[in-house]
């Protein structure tokens, strides 16, 4: 029946076609949340300067925060290497274009009229030629001249508005310090004759510069000295400690004492002698990179400090008397630091955490606790599953997802993650709905919400509870059979307490083994459309019986699949016709995935395959095939992180992903649903899940009412959508037992009483579609499905459909009275 159905719409839609698809139909990654901070798909990310920055001087906009480093996203923005964020609306964007170069800007100073000057070893910025130092004044980006070449450190303003620098470079007379007096770059006497690399303005407006010189307009002057507007002088007495002198840091604090920070301890000049700060912190050990005076007249510094305890990364505070770390350590160096007009304090550096917080590289202190620049998310996701109510769940190693605090799993509806009560303690690896709407998850964890929960258990809307015993090992894998059971698969041995080698199913009461199991691990499940089980992983034997990498579980029995595949399975799928597929990882290199027609596997297709891990499949709307993993090119051709096959040949989705992906899932609107450790996706910034959208989707949305039968008022719902390629659909439910069912597609719509065209039917009773197309079906418990195949034909893309259900109940005096469902007005997608 379902054959003629097709058949008899195909016919008829050579009359309606729309204008071709073509690419304005291809999907594409729909942006989503951000990092916590800072993001590089290099994975060497870091921020190296940060400022406060007034963009119209004393005018009425708000300062922002600016920030220069290794990065291609800040928060929720692509930004290349320089980016601002908007403290008050919380709103990121790339300054000025953003640095190409490998290099970035290693010191941002805000000008009294509102300009911003960034320096460092950068050859362009914006696309403008600059050679190590630029100026932006809100619009464009402007050269100094002809630069300063690579290996500028850090830029002061002198009393009369002269610009200074130093660093590395080299440049004759202008070497390490040079003087930009608006016109040309000048050298402020005979200078210094080694790296410059921290400079200070005292209250007189006298300079100070330090670094790694021992001579200043040539006299002795060993690593910081004083430039008077005329002369230089040396100040004598900074402690020595050879191989750890070079002064890296300088500060002036109110009383006009000067700060200076070495690559061992931090040091005061009273005007008169040097003296450590302290000494159990790093007075006297420790290198500190940053300094910052706050208004009251305290100390910050970032530091990697030597304590009793060890060497901690972290923010330190010097009140006068003592060194207190702020909020506990970093996981790595602390470069530069600011002060926002609020009060709070902004660290930026080489850390991923402040204190137990990940930041993502820059980080917010306002006086409890550190906090991230933005609302992101923390970590990988591992796993995803979708619900039929259009909703999806997220697992994995992540404690904050689009800002909202989960931990490890996390529910996405109405454009919002919430969690699922206190989540887990551990990684989740995998994640199913049930048909009820409960969500299983399995991975690592032992606990949830404060329960023993081994590896496995159930979120019921309202609390966790845990699945019997629960596993002895990692559970890699979950899938729900035709009959509601559940299989967990993985690492363990037993599973309930009870022996199941890898594999066991949960019945709702009790954990059983699926035969004898597998010899080794399992790492992927896939239910088939018979109900029969695939699992792949790393194995010789399932059930006793030999079988490489795979094997089928058909409710009784363990068998082979062929002989098997010759590398690691983690995916697994099937594909309109029977065919199934297998794809994985391989050592150290050989096919990574596969198909089986049944009788032998072979490559898909039998090219060069993919030059990395698959780790994920997934059957697009129409039909296609989709594989994540840590791949860049599929068939040499590019793919990064993620593919389609049309069943011949395998092409990139759009420009894929900067990071691995773990986990796809299809949504019942036809999204594909995409989990990692990414942060971009095509040119959109989705930080560890993104959508992938097609701006042609396929639709049908219901329309009018039903009307009632002797069983209830008739209703119809797709349970597929019309794409190309694939089959719409239908279920009819409340019809009459002792009755027949008219299932109607047309091409036009229409509102008219039933009752004129069949008197049997009610009153209220509607056709809303005209019948260019019908199938007599018989209902089964007071329920019919019937499909639509749809055509691979983009010029139908767009076409709007309208389907109905009519019930037709009989007695013993034949016909007695006839009902119509609500209508359906398909549109045909393409993805």
């Amino acid at each position: 029946m379902h054959r003629r159905a097709s058949f008899v719409l195909f016919a008829t839609f050579a009359g309606f076609a729309t204008s071709p698809a073509g690419a304005q139909c291809a999907p594409r990654f729909a942006a989503g949340t951000g990092n916590m901070g800072f993001w590089s798909a290099t994975g060497s990310a870091g921020v190296t300067a940060t400022c406060v920055w007034d963009p119209d001087g004393p005018g009425p906009a708000t300062p922002v925060l600016v920030f220069a480093g290794y990065f291609d996203v800040a928060g929720d923005a692509r930004a290349q290497k320089l980016a601002t964020l908007d403290p008050v609306t919380g709103v990121w964007a790339e300054l000025g274009g953003g640095m190409p170069s490998y290099y970035s800007a290693t010191s941002l100073l805000p000008m009294a009229n509102g300009d911003l000057v960034a320096a460092g070893s950068f050859a362009s910025v914006g696309g403008v030629p600059v050679n190590g130092i630029a100026r932006w004044d809100g619009t464009t980006w402007h050269a100094y001249g002809n630069g300063l070449a690579s290996g500028v450190r850090s830029v002061a303003v002198l009393p009369n508005g002269d610009l200074v620098a130093c660093g590395d470079f080299y440049l004759g007379a202008l070497s390490y310090l040079a003087r930009w007096n608006g016109t040309a770059w000048t050298s402020l006497g005979a200078g210094v004759n080694a790296a410059v690399h921290a400079m200070a303005v005292l209250p007189n407006g006298d300079l100070i510069v330090g670094g790694m010189f021992n001579q200043a307009g040539g006299q002795p002057a060993a690593r910081i000295a004083r430039w008077d507007g005329t002369t230089w002088s040396a100040i004598p007495g900074l402690p020595q400690n050879p191989g750890m002198d070079a002064v890296e840091a300088l500060a002036v604090m109110p009383n006009g004492d000067l700060i200076a920070a070495l690559g061992w301890g931090v040091f005061r000049f009273d005007g008169v002698a040097w003296g450590a700060l302290g000494s159990s912190v790093f007075g006297l050990s420790g290198f500190a990179g940053a300094l910052l005076v706050l208004p009251n007249g305290d100390l910050i510094a970032g530091a990697n400090a030597y304590l009793t305890s060890g060497v901690f990364n972290g923010v330190y505070r010097w009140d006068g008397t003592a060194w207190q770390t702020i909020g506990g350590a970093c996981s790595g160096l602390v470069r530069c630091l600011a002060l926002q007009p609020s009060g709070e304090l902004i660290a930026g550096g080489a850390f991923a955490y402040a204190g137990t917080t990940r930041v993502d590289f820059a980080a917010s202190w306002d006086g409890a606790n550190w906090s991230p620049l933005s609302r992101g998310t923390t970590d990988v996701v591992f796993a995803l599953a979708a619900a039929a109510d259009g909703s999806h769940i997220a697992g994995g190693n992540f404690t904050t997802i689009g800002g909202v605090a989960c931990n490890h799993v996390a529910r996405w509806a109405a454009g919002t993650w919430s969690p699922l009560g206190g989540g887990v303690d551990g990684t989740v690896r995998a994640a199913v709905v049930l048909a009820n709407g409960d969500v299983v998850v399995a991975g690592d964890f032992l606990a949830v919400s404060g329960l023993v929960a081994r590896r496995v258990a159930r979120w019921n809307g309202s609390g966790w509870v845990p699945l019997g015993g629960g596993c002895n090992g990692f559970v890699n894998a979950l899938a729900v059979l035709p009959n509601g059971d559940l299989v967990a698969a993985g690492e363990f041995t037993l599973a309930g307490g009870v022996p199941a080698n890898r594999i066991a199913r949960w019945n709702g009461t009790t954990w059983a083994p699926l035969g004898a199991g597998i010899d080794y691990r399992a790492l992927a499940l896939h239910v088939l459309p018979n109900g029969d089980l695939l699992c792949g992983g790393e194995f010789g034997f399932a059930g006793g019986i030999a079988a490489q990498n795979v094997a089928r579980w058909d409710g009784t029995a363990w068998s082979p699949l062929g002989n098997g595949v010759p590398f690691t399975v983690r995916a697994l799928a099937d594909r309109p016709g029977g065919e199934l597929v297998a794809a994985g990882e391989a050592q150290p290199y050989g096919a990574r995935i596969m198909a089986f027609d049944g009788t032998a596997w072979s490559s898909l297709p039998s090219g060069a395959g993919a030059d990395n891990t698959i780790t994920a499949l997934a059957s697009l709307p129409g039909g296609d095939l989709a594989a994540g993993g840590a791949f860049t090119t599929m068939d040499g051709a590019p793919a990064s992180r993620i593919a389609r096959w049309n069943g011949a040949a395998w092409s990139p989705l759009g420009a894929g992903l900067d990071a691995t992906a773990h986990a796809l899932a299809v949504t019942a609107s036809g999204e594909l649903l995409v989990g990692g450790e990414f942060t971009i996706a095509d040119d959109a910034v989705a930080a560890r899940v993104a959508r992938l959208v097609s701006p042609c989707p396929a639709t049908a949305p219901p329309v009018g009412m039903g009307c009632a039968g002797s069983a209830g008022t008739l209703d119809l719902v797709a349970s597929s959508l019309p794409w190309l390629g694939a089959s719409n659909t239908f279920v009819g439910s409340n019809l009459p037992a002792n009755g027949l069912a008219l299932g109607i597609v047309g091409f036009t719509p229409q509102a008219l009483a039933l009752n004129t065209v069949l008197p049997a039917a009610g009153p209220t009773c509607m056709l809303y579609a005209t019948p260019d197309a019908t199938l007599l079906l018989v209902p089964t418990a007071g329920s019919v499905t019937w499909q639509l195949a749809i055509p691979e034909d983009p010029s139908l893309v767009g076409l709007v459909l309208y389907a109905q259900v009519l019930g037709f109940e009989f007695g013993g005096a034949g016909l007695q009275s006839v009902a119509s469902s609500n209508g359906l007005t398909p549109t045909i997608g393409s993805f």
